[in-house]
């Protein structure tokens, strides 16, 4: 049996939970994937300040796809990119290339 994990804090900021952890299917909601949606949110899809997991949206995000301002994983997308594949906005780029 695949691991399963959901934790949300009680702690909460503009409606947002301040941590809010989901990995693996969960039968009872109908989710493939464990999303987490939090200040800082950790699951197999990430999104939230501080955002890690397979695929991360975050002002700071890690993971294997990686999208913020701050990005890092096997493919990042952001300010400052680090990864396999990183992308910087192409406006960025080009002035930087000039």
């Amino acid at each position: 049996m695949p691991l399963k994990v959901r934790k949300r804090s009680r702690q909460s900021y503009c409606g947002f939970p301040l941590v809010d952890v989901a990995h693996g299917a969960d039968p009872v909601t109908g989710e493939r994937r464990g999303k987490a949606r939090g200040i800082i949110a950790i699951g197999d899809s990430a999104r939230g300040i501080l955002a890690m997991g397979g695929h991360a949206v975050g002002i700071v995000a890690m993971g294997g796809s990686a999208t913020g301002i701050v990005a890092m994983g096997g493919s990042a997308r952001g300010v400052l990119a680090l990864g396999g594949v990183a992308i910087a906005p192409s406006r960025w780029a080009a002035s930087r290339s000039a």
